[in-house]
């Protein structure tokens, strides 16, 4: 697993250097410092299902235990993130602009990231997918949390708020004790192989989300 972690590590640092990042540009304007929620909704609502099915197809009792853990401290987010975009466009995005064509490579992603749940037959592939889940969200959130406070909006939000990066990494999954037990799991060669590939393949759907993030970074904010 060391190896798997190292490698997962590696991708995280890659996404931490995508461009969107370098984009946030802070202002006291919220509806122009989150521009970009908007794009974010269909990966967060889908994100729930994401994480529910991948413990509910686990069968393995410990591993399957730990997942659905992970799935109940994650519950309810999305309402979190329903109550920013009230704080920030004063109107939650109607279905039609959900489905929009300009959020479309988003989708896409978040379905990419979808589908690996239905791939695995590996209940410790399971945990490796929540892993590059976890691992991308620390690098998004801390970077929302860092955004938002430069814009001076702090306490207005739950969602993009600090908040939200403490309780991520309050997660059971980053537990010492947890930790040690999912480090001693162990991959033949080949089974090594499929987790790295499972993990190249979540960052790639998440650089494609967040590369269909950057227009509206640069364009007008929607009306609400």
């Amino acid at each position: 697993m060391h190896h798997v972690r190292s490698h997962l590590k590696h991708r995280a640092d890659q996404f931490a250097r995508h461009p969107f990042f370098a984009l946030l540009r802070p202002t006291s304007e919220l509806r122009h410092a989150l521009a970009f929620a908007r794009g974010l909704s269909f990966w967060v609502y889908v994100f729930q299902d994401i994480i529910r099915l991948n413990a509910d197809l686990a069968r393995e009792p410990r591993l399957r235990a730990l997942l659905v853990r992970h799935c109940e401290e994650d519950r309810g987010h999305e309402k979190w993130f329903h109550a920013d975009l009230l704080e920030i466009f004063g109107a939650p995005v109607p279905l039609d602009e959900l489905f929009a064509p300009e959020f479309a490579d988003a989708r896409a992603g978040a379905l990419a990231i979808a589908a690996e749940v239905f791939r695995l037959s590996d209940d410790r592939l399971r945990v490796v997918l929540v892993d590059a889940l976890e691992a991308a969200a620390k690098v998004g959130f801390s970077r929302f949390a860092a955004h938002v406070r430069a814009s001076g909006c702090v306490d207005r939000l739950q969602y993009f708020d600090g908040r939200h990066l403490a309780v991520e990494d309050d997660h059971e999954l980053h537990d010492e004790h947890v930790a040690r037990e999912l480090n001693a799991l162990h991959f033949e060669a080949a089974e090594r192989a499929e987790a790295l590939a499972l993990i190249d393949r979540v960052f790639v759907a998440f650089a494609q989300i967040f590369t269909a993030l950057i227009p509206s970074m640069t364009a007008p904010p929607l009306a609400a």
